[in-house]
This record gives structure tokens, C-alpha cells and sequence, in this order.
């Protein structure tokens, strides 16, 4: 039987395919990797959580509150750090624009 993958990994696994071949993260990197892991498994947990307080008779709208700002906090957390570990995808100058701007810069 094989082990299911978390959604932490799943994410991990996902960010890692966007690397171009034979690029690699580099040491600080994979530590933010490995917080997105942690963060996003914990995400799961608190919706787990969140799901069970909303299946009771008297639900704690204080505990439901709660939990929804960790979740939504964790969420924009780790969007952040995937955020910043994506590559950048640079825009190609052009070679009219730039002769453009060599002649205006070149006439001044």
C-alpha cells in the first residue's frame, strides 16, 4: 500500500515541476519549500478542524472566527512564498522600441 501525498507536497511537488531543466532550488529555497509543506498540511488540519466545530449542535462562532483567520493568514502566506519562489518570466525588449529610445537619448 502506498502513501497518499499530503497537499503539502502535492505543492511542493508543483512548484518544483515549474523549474526549467536543470535548474534547481538552492539552499534557502528548499527551507521555504519546506515551510510551504509544513503550512499547507497545517491548512488541511484547520479546515478539519474548522469542518468538525461546524458539524456540532452549538458551533462557537469565537472558535469558527478563529480558525478562519488562521486558515485565511496561512493561505496568504504560503500563496506569497510560492509567489516568490515561481520564475520570473522576462519580457523580451524590443528592438524598435529600444533604437527608439537610443536615438532619443543619444539626440538630447
Amino acid at each position: 500500500m502506498t502513501a497518499r501525498k499530503t497537499a503539502g507536497k502535492k505543492l511542493v511537488a508543483t512548484l518544483r515541476g515549474l523549474l526549467e531543466q536543470g535548474y534547481e532550488f538552492d539552499e534557502a529555497e528548499q527551507h521555504l519549500l519546506a515551510q510551504i509543506e509544513a503550512e499547507t498540511d497545517r491548512v488541511v488540519v484547520l479546515r478539519r478542524v474548522l469542518d468538525a466545530e461546524l458539524a456540532k449542535p452549538e458551533v462557537s462562532t469565537r472558535r469558527v472566527t478563529e480558525l478562519s483567520a488562521e486558515i485565511r493568514l496561512l493561505e496568504k502566506q504560503v500563496a506569497g512564498w510560492c509567489d516568490s519562489l515561481r520564475p520570473k518570466q522576462t519580457a523580451e525588449k524590443s528592438w524598435v522600441h529600444q533604437k527608439a529610445a537610443n536615438a532619443r537619448w543619444r539626440s538630447a
